[in-house]
């Protein structure tokens, strides 16, 4: 009964959905550059610190236990008879087949574009300890210890760490350590949790959004499923079935919604998501994402301890690998000043942005989103900043020294004391 459910989902609609996968914010299918090459600089590489978004999986709990009210109530309809959420989403909030495969093609992708730190790595499989010459003909171990994985302790995390780990160390004992500390601070910054600005903020935008753009989607459906005039369905609902049909679309190519949300709804109901993702996570309150600094301030801090070890001809970390959530990438991204010139994601301001926003979460935190800092040495030593893969230049700075970036963070933002950024 199962596989047949999932190849009804595979059947129907693939040819409407095939092309708009990336247009459901942060259920969107994230886009592997399999055909990339290394940059020209890249034989400078010493370091790489990977934080990645974990990959496609189910939907949790809450969301499955709305779907499946819902579900029950077109049932009353006979509608969706066949639609059985439990049997299609039976692990809620954990990592899929395809988000595991895809992962593995995604850690495929970026040892492509570092081949001098992963011929490094390589050599580790063949011998736990790796000798190497440096520059100044001395001898010096590479060790297993060099290559750190960090998760948070929600298992979808720890399991894309897993797929990272067995194809950049080719093996299948994992070995990680737990930081909620450093990737789960929304859920330990008390002056975050008890802020309430930002949800009032969410709840009147997305309200006000709703009425003017949501109403006609909300009577497509119910044309679409031929469901009586005075059927409601509520903004949650929606909402519901726009993440479903991301998740679906991104696990198994197609989704059994796909008749009752055209394309050309998707970009609108992108943009209300988006709405709570502006105002809970990023640029419209500093609590938001002041306290990622305790995240940027320990990619200092290693790179620190590395160039430090570097100078002296003794042996470094080569990789840290940190797997997390949007809301540790979204706020990260937003300390770093990436959307320093974005627009307001407000309700009215929907006709400046539809066809352009600089805050775009199905472009930039889909499932399995990264961004890597990366440590060259050429005689300086640089960060390069990569977003999805893609090379960015550090927002609101002239070079890529890590002298110039440091400073520039620890001038914005001081000391980044956790108690004074985080308690009440």
């Amino acid at each position: 009964m199962k596989n047949l459910l999932i190849f009804i989902i595979l059947c129907i609609n693939f040819v409407n959905f095939i092309n708009s996968s990336d247009q459901y914010s942060t259920k969107s299918l994230y886009h592997i550059r399999e055909d990339i090459t290394p940059d020209l600089d890249e034989k400078f590489s010493l370091y790489i610190d990977i934080l990645s978004r974990h990959g496609i999986r189910q939907p949790n709990k809450n969301r499955l236990l709305h779907l499946i009210t819902l579900v029950k109530k077109l049932n009353y309809y006979n509608r969706m008879m066949h639609y059985k959420p439990k049997e299609i989403f039976p692990e809620p909030g954990n990592l899929t087949k395809s988000g595991r495969k895809r992962i593995r093609k995604i850690a495929e992708s970026i040892k492509k574009m570092f081949p001098t730190i992963f011929s490094k790595i390589d050599n580790l499989k063949q011998c736990p300890k790796y000798h190497i010459f440096t520059g100044k003909f001395k001898k010096r171990q590479i060790e297993l210890k060099d290559i750190v994985y960090i998760s948070t302790s929600i298992q979808r995390c720890i399991d894309t760490s897993r797929e990272f780990y067995n194809v950049f160390m080719g093996q299948d004992e994992h070995t990680y350590s737990i930081r909620d500390d450093l990737l789960r601070f929304t859920k330990h910054c008390q002056k975050y949790i008890d802020f309430e600005n930002n949800k009032k903020r969410v709840e009147i935008e997305q309200s006000k959004f709703a009425r003017n753009h949501v109403t006609d989607i909300k009577q497509n459906i119910i044309e679409t499923l031929d469901l009586p005039s005075d059927f409601q369905f509520s903004d949650v609902d929606i909402d519901t079935i726009y993440g479903i049909s991301g998740i679906e679309i991104a696990e198994f190519g197609s989704s059994i919604w796909s008749d009752h949300i055209p394309n050309s709804y998707l970009n609108k109901l992108s943009y209300y998501d988006e709405i709570s993702t502006y105002w809970m996570l990023s640029k419209a309150f500093q609590v938001n994402y002041l306290q990622a600094c305790i995240l940027l301030y320990d990619f200092f801090e290693r790179i620190e301890r590395i160039i430090m070890l570097h100078k002296q001809g003794e042996p470094h970390t080569l990789l840290t690998v940190r797997t997390a959530h949007d809301t540790t990438l979204v706020p990260f991204l937003t300390l770093i000043g990436y959307f320093d010139k974005a627009k307001k994601i407000i309700a009215e301001n929907w006709d400046n942005l539809k066809d352009y926003r600089k805050f775009n979460t199905s472009q930039l935190f889909p499932f399995s989103a990264n961004v890597m800092i990366v440590l060259f040495y050429d005689g300086q030593y640089r960060l390069k900043l990569i977003v999805n893969q893609n090379y960015v230049k550090w927002p609101n700075l002239h070079d890529d020294l890590f002298s110039t970036i440091k400073k520039h963070f620890t001038t914005k933002y001081g000391k980044c004391i956790w108690s004074d950024v985080c308690d009440l």
